[in-house]
């Protein structure tokens, strides 16, 4: 889940412009990235990985606790994360 207020597993889609639960109920707006989650710290909700950020979901707008600085992508299309 990307959501908190979320009480089981959401997913959204680049078709639909909301936030669904799995009964297809709306949870608010869709997230601003369709490539990858991940879970940072243990916690328990993920975060949107996109290119060289990490965005935080919120039910009226992002934040972002983290910018890759003088890092790249090796994907243009989904922007794969790169381990080293």
């Amino acid at each position: 889940m990307v959501y908190a207020g979320s009480p089981d597993a959401d997913s959204w889609s680049a078709s639909d412009t909301t936030l669904r639960s799995t009964a297809g109920a709306s949870l608010g707006r869709e997230p601003s990235s369709t490539n990858f989650v991940r879970r940072r710290h243990g916690g328990t909700v993920r975060e949107l990985l996109n290119g060289t950020h990490i965005d935080k979901y919120g039910t009226s707008n992002d934040t972002r606790p983290l910018t890759g600085s003088g890092v790249h992508s090796n994907n243009g299309t989904k922007a794969n994360r790169l381990h080293a």
